[in-house]
């Protein structure tokens, strides 16, 4: 796809977006990506598509693909991060309130991220980066990692 479709009408500028917009576009919509494709079968065009970006937009942000994985897991890292390590009930959770312990209230997005992450895990790329923010992720989720990851098979199986 060619970067003129998500301009506006011929001669109408677009607003332009606030520094660090388009990271965090690139974070949510890579977020996506991995989470459908995995590590390896994510394109960064298709990222920067999602995100309403050109391409070299996602290099000017990160600097490479790995970059920009690591940057999407951190993101959800940073989210369960808001736990104290084994919190136990409660209305432990991020700012919007959702327990992110609870495979009910984690997004599908995030889930399919995580399973994702798990399997490029033993990518000599992504390594040992990768292996840390796992095990932190499943030390602050606990039991539920492995719900999580559940959910997010299924997710990719229907």
């Amino acid at each position: 796809m060619s970067g003129a479709s998500h301009s506006a009408a011929p001669g109408v500028r677009r607003q332009r977006r606030r520094p660090g917009e388009n990271r965090a576009g690139l974070i949510v919509a890579g977020t996506i990506e991995f989470g459908l494709h995995g590590y390896a079968g994510a394109q960064t065009s298709a990222i920067a598509v999602r995100a309403g970006v050109s391409q070299p937009n996602v290099y000017a942000n990160f600097s490479s693909k790995r970059d920009l994985f690591l940057a999407c897991v951190r993101e959800l890292d940073a989210t369960a991060g808001s736990l104290p390590r084994g919190a136990a009930g409660g209305a432990a959770g991020d700012a919007t309130g959702v327990d992110v312990r609870d495979p009910e209230q984690f997004s599908s997005d995030a889930a399919l991220l995580l399973f994702q992450a798990v399997a490029a895990a033993r990518d000599p790329a992504l390594s040992p980066e990768l292996g840390e923010l796992l095990s932190g992720l499943r030390s602050r989720l606990g039991a539920k990692f492995d719900g999580v990851l559940s959910d997010a098979a299924a997710i990719l199986l229907d």
